[in-house]
């Protein structure tokens, strides 16, 4: 390829148009030198654009890419393409460079722009010295630039546009998606879970009602009642034979005189409270210290 190649400009490029033929600028964008002025396109038209030459070594790069890609002009200028944005090591699959490059190949071979799918590219961070990577999201397009006259293609335009913000938006868009999914899905269980304990509820106010009201075993169905709805039992004392409200150490208070006397005892929640063999049922047990067991 031949550096002093000129662009080639054909009759519509007055207004500063690209064709099908690829990447064309304006009388205005060309000096009387042999050599492109792109850095006058990048005046003219703003954007995010690397210059390559066909070996794909970095020529130029508007403020806008060095600012997006976290690299500085002196120091990414002359050297190979991928040296400067290597796959990011970190990523499982990574497939930037083989993307990138097989959509620049395919323009050097077939002289005509290719636009590219939305792209995962990471960079490196080269502001802070850090050189951790940072992920980013392109939409690039590639076109050739013609040499004057000529269907020689003497470099290639990289124009990406920086999507990283949209795409993680996105990503965040549906995990709040799933979120709320989740919530509903829960609120929909506490709700089945509050209308079975508001029948349960009810049910047990019902039987207590009746059972205040004709008497008999009302002790008996009063405690039933409390283990079913998990109620609190505030008996002071509780004697053999009671279910064991809280697992815990319990205090055993025996019949005064009684030899088996063994002071305190563990006992699991919802375990009978044992008779003494002397005293028999003549024993109250009071809980000194909830455990878990």
């Amino acid at each position: 390829m031949q550096a002093s190649a000129k662009l080639a400009i054909p009759k519509v490029i007055d207004r500063g148009q690209e064709t099908d033929r690829g990447a064309f600028f304006g009388p205005t964008l060309l000096k009387k030198s042999t050599r492109p002025d792109f850095r006058a396109l990048f005046r003219s038209r703003p954007g995010l654009y690397l210059v390559l030459d066909p070996d794909l070594i970095i020529v130029d790069a508007s403020d806008e890419y060095l600012f997006a890609t976290l690299t500085w002009c002196e120091e990414i200028k002359g050297r190979h393409l991928f040296e400067v944005f290597p796959d990011n090591p970190n990523e499982p699959k990574p497939d930037g460079v083989c993307n990138l490059n097989a959509s620049l190949q395919r323009v050097l071979e077939g002289g005509a722009p290719h636009r590219m799918s939305i792209q995962k590219y990471d960079v490196r961070d080269s502001v802070s010295g850090e050189e951790s990577w940072v992920e980013k999201f392109w939409a690039p397009v590639n076109r050739p630039v013609f040499g004057r006259g000529s269907r020689e293609i003497t470099h290639l335009l990289h124009e990406v546009e920086d999507v990283t913000q949209a795409m993680q938006l996105a990503s965040w868009m549906e995990e709040q998606a799933l979120v709320n999914m989740e919530q509903r899905s829960t609120l929909k269980q506490m709700q089945r879970d509050l209308t079975r304990r508001e029948r349960q509820l009810i049910a047990a106010q019902e039987r207590l009602s009746e059972t205040l009201r004709v008497g008999g075993h009302a002790a008996w169905t009063v405690r039933e009642l409390q283990i079913q709805l998990g109620a609190p039992d505030g008996r002071r004392y509780l004697q053999p034979g009671d279910l064991t409200p809280t697992s815990g150490k319990y205090r055993a208070y025996h019949q005064r005189g009684c030899e088996l006397n063994p002071g305190e005892v563990l006992m699991r929640a919802g375990k009978p409270f044992p008779s003494c063999i002397r005293c028999r049922d003549r024993v109250l047990y009071r809980l000194l210290l909830p455990l878990l067991l």
